[in-house]
C-alpha cells in the first residue's frame, strides 16, 4: 500500500524561514551577517556558473597533485610529473551535481553557526541586535530556501544534469504549490547580492579594527562587553562579607 504525503512548498518555505528568524533572534545580527555573506556566495555561483566550475577545477588540480605526490612517493618534480601523467585526472568534485551543492549549502550554513558560537558570547547580545538578528535569520531562512529550490531543480547549475531514477518508495512525498520564478532567476538577485555582501563587510568592520599595527577583536554593534571579573579585592570583601554573616 502506498502511502502519498502532499507538503505545500509554500508553507513550508515560510515554516523554514520563521525557524531562520528565531534562531536569529537568539544568535543576534552579527552572527546572522557572517551566514548571510556565505549565503550570497553561493547564490553568486547560481548567478555565475563558471566560477563554481573554476573553483571545482582549482581543488580538483590540487586533490589530483597530491595523489601524484603519494603514487610517486618521491617530491622530484620530474618524477610527481610522470605519475601524474601516468594516472588519469579524478573528477572528485563535480560542479554539475546536485548533491555537491546541497551539502555545500549545509555545511556553509552549520560552519557558520559552529563558528560565530565560539566568536561572539550569545548572552552579551543586545535587544536591538537580537531583533536585527531575528530579521536577518528571517531574510537568511529565505535564501536558503530559493538556493535549495535551485539545486533540487537544477536549472542554474554548470552543463546539463540528469537525475537519476529512483527506487520505487512506499512513500512517495508531493511537494505543491512550488512557485515557478525563483530568487535566482528574479531581478532581485543581484540586489540581494549586493545588500547582502554590504551586511557581510559591516559585520567584519563591526568585529575587528587595525590598530596598533595589528588586527585587533572588538564588541560588534548591538553587543555588550563581557562582565568584568571580580578582582582580588573584590573576592576577598566578599568573602569577609560571607564570614560575618
Amino acid at each position: 500500500m502506498y502511502g502519498v504525503i502532499d507538503i505545500d512548498f509554500q508553507v513550508f518555505f515560510y515554516m523554514v524561514a520563521g525557524a531562520f528568524g528565531l534562531v536569529g533572534f537568539f544568535r543576534g545580527w552579527w552572527k546572522e551577517a557572517i551566514t548571510t555573506g556565505l549565503l550570497i556566495f553561493l547564490l553568486l555561483l547560481l548567478e555565475r556558473p563558471e566560477i563554481a566550475v573554476f573553483i571545482t577545477d582549482q581543488i580538483n588540480a590540487v586533490i589530483n597533485f597530491f595523489t601524484a605526490l603519494v603514487t610517486a612517493q618521491s617530491v622530484n618534480p620530474y618524477e610527481i610529473a610522470g605519475a601524474a601523467g601516468s594516472t588519469p585526472p579524478v573528477v572528485v568534485i563535480d560542479p554539475t551535481t546536485k548533491q555537491m551543492y546541497i551539502i555545500v549549502l549545509i555545511a556553509m550554513i552549520a560552519g557558520s553557526y559552529f563558528f560565530t558560537k565560539m566568536s561572539v558570547p550569545a548572552e552579551n547580545v543586545s535587544f536591538g541586535g537580537q531583533l536585527t538578528g531575528a530579521i536577518l535569520g528571517m531574510v537568511n531562512g529565505i535564501i536558503a530556501m530559493s538556493l535549495f529550490r535551485e539545486y533540487i531543480a537544477g536549472r542554474f547549475l554548470p552543463g546539463s544534469t540528469i537525475a537519476a531514477a529512483s527506487a520505487p518508495q512506499e512513500v512517495t512525498i508531493v511537494i505543491s504549490s512550488v512557485p515557478r520564478a525563483s530568487l535566482a532567476d528574479s531581478s532581485m538577485a543581484w540586489f540581494v547580492i549586493a545588500a547582502g555582501a554590504l551586511v557581510f563587510f559591516t559585520a567584519i568592520w563591526s568585529r575587528y579594527e587595525w590598530k596598533d599595527r595589528q588586527i585587533k577583536k572588538r564588541n560588534p554593534m548591538g553587543y555588550k562587553g563581557p562582565k568584568p571579573k571580580p578582582g582580588v579585592w573584590d573576592q576577598f570583601k566578599k568573602a569577609l562579607e560571607n564570614a560575618a554573616k
